[in-house]
């Protein structure tokens, strides 16, 4: 009874099968279809892209690791809130004196050190 049953399975996935191969078939015959799709596909930057899908999936990885995904987060709220701010104070133009005030404050320091990190790291690129 059992080995009807794994039979009748093998039978029908087979037939399944089958019916999957018939339906390519059938779609490789469509030569207008093939035309279309490959007007969609062959362009030399789909073959780059192709070609370097294993930098960009290690890329990828990195980039969506939930470390990474939070601090972007934190950057993003961060910079909303910033620019809110500066939107509500307008186009205020600081003195000397208010901009040396500010930068002995530890948070602008912090970002000040951080903003040239970034600022010289991208400058040692060639």
């Amino acid at each position: 009874m059992k080995e009807i049953n794994e039979v009748e399975l093998q039978s029908e996935s087979i037939e399944r099968l089958l019916n999957i191969v018939e339906m390519l078939n059938n779609i490789l015959k469509d030569s207008e279809l093939i035309k279309a799709f490959s007007k969609l596909v062959v362009y030399e930057e789909t073959f780059l892209l192709i070609d370097r899908l294993p930098q960009i999936i290690k890329l990828l990885e990195k980039i969506s690791r939930p470390e990474i995904i939070d601090k972007l987060n934190l950057i993003l709220d961060k910079l909303s809130k910033a620019i809110e701010e500066s939107e509500k104070e307008g186009k205020k133009v600081y003195s000397l004196s208010q901009l040396l005030e500010m930068l002995s404050q530890p948070e602008v320091s912090k970002g000040l050190s951080l903003f040239l990190s970034i600022v010289k790291a991208l400058g040692s690129l060639e």
